[in-house]
């Protein structure tokens, strides 16, 4: 619950402030991909509990396997939007499209079911790690700034070298 109102505040927040942002750097179109960005939280708040049953489950197999699928589908997809002139868009909506189709899958793989809580916990913990839960996201949208700084800034040649190290990054961790 505290995830999935951070997330929604987020949301709103990055929406609310995207047309200031495109104003203050004076980049035509940078409120429209910071709507998309925007959206990464939500996306995020979407797998938790599925991916928390599968991990409680340790159906690590079935994990990877959804993993694999959605990164390679992202892959895909940013290439496929790449080509067809996309710009910037195709570096920064397959990730967040992929969360969501992780959790989506996660979901379907564990069925829906809920993590039983014991209801005298939820208050001092929503107190605890709420500040947590909003730092999680805060970092999430940072982590997608840089591939749209990048997309928005950089030349097609200096976006296409990015994209390609940020890949390799990514398959070696």
């Amino acid at each position: 619950l505290v995830g999935a109102i951070a997330a929604a505040l987020l949301c709103i927040g990055l929406t609310s402030a995207s047309g200031l942002m495109e104003r203050i750097t004076e980049r035509p179109g940078l409120a429209f991909l910071l709507c998309f960005v925007a959206w990464r939280p939500i996306a995020d708040a979407i797998q938790f509990v599925p991916l928390a049953r599968i991990r409680m489950d340790l159906r690590y197999r079935e994990q990877a396997r959804i993993d694999a699928a959605v990164i390679f589908g992202a892959t895909i997809a940013s290439v496929a939007l790449a080509y067809f002139g996309a710009g910037a868009l195709a570096l920064v909506l397959p990730p967040i499209i992929s969360l969501a189709l992780r959790g989506v899958l996660f979901t379907w793989v564990t069925g829906w079911t809920s993590l039983r809580v014991d209801p005298s916990m939820i208050r001092p913990m929503a107190r605890t790690f709420s500040i947590a839960a909003l730092g999680q996201y805060l970092g999430n949208v940072i982590g997608v700034l840089d591939i749209l700084v990048v997309g928005w800034c950089a030349s097609n040649a200096g976006v296409g070298l990015f994209a390609f190290a940020f890949m390799l990054a990514t398959q070696a961790n």
